[in-house]
């Protein structure tokens, strides 16, 4: 909940923008936790996006970024306009990086937006949707790509059903 909270700050800082570096499986599950976390404790959902980057020795991590764009209001507003499918498309440790960055992107194009529900505490699955989504530039038109940004978020459940399963929208 530490980056969680410095999330926040920076992204409320004059410029708004906050950088966050992920090598590996459980760096990337944490980012995507913290992600989520930043948004719950604000009254503004963090909008971010995935990106590859290159580092030395043909290796590669993930980058973040991550800005407050809007109140909660208002991306509610903004995704009750987009007509995704009633399911969301499911993360299991098993999903293929590409065909989940592909099946984002075509549910972009027909439907202007695409959900995807995870496990929040498995890190598998959340560095499979976190690698899938710096994919997707590289999988769709590239213009669409740079385009498209998320939100996670947990979903509002009553206490009874309560699950650990985190909701990511793309549009």
């Amino acid at each position: 909940q530490k980056l969680a909270g410095y999330i926040r700050l920076m992204c409320t800082e004059p410029g708004g923008w906050c950088v966050i570096g992920a090598r590996g499986e459980a760096a990337a599950a944490n980012a995507m936790r913290s992600l989520a976390w930043a948004s719950e404790i604000g009254k503004s959902p963090i909008d971010f996006k995935v990106r590859w980057e290159e580092e030395l020795n043909d290796e590669r991590s993930l980058r973040f970024f991550c800005e407050i764009r809007e109140t909660w209001t208002e991306w509610k507003q903004r995704w009750t306009m987009v007509d995704t499918p009633e399911k969301p498309l499911v993360v299991t440790p098993h999903t293929d990086v590409t065909k989940l960055s592909t099946a984002v992107v075509v549910r972009h194009r027909k439907f202007a937006g695409a959900a995807i529900k995870m496990k929040a505490q498995h890190d598998t699955v959340l560095s499979t949707a976190a690698k899938a989504l710096a994919t997707i530039p590289s999988t769709g038109r590239e213009e669409v790509g740079k385009e498209l940004s998320c939100v996670i978020r947990w979903p509002r459940l009553k206490e009874t059903e309560k699950e650990e399963a985190l909701k990511m929208h793309v549009f």
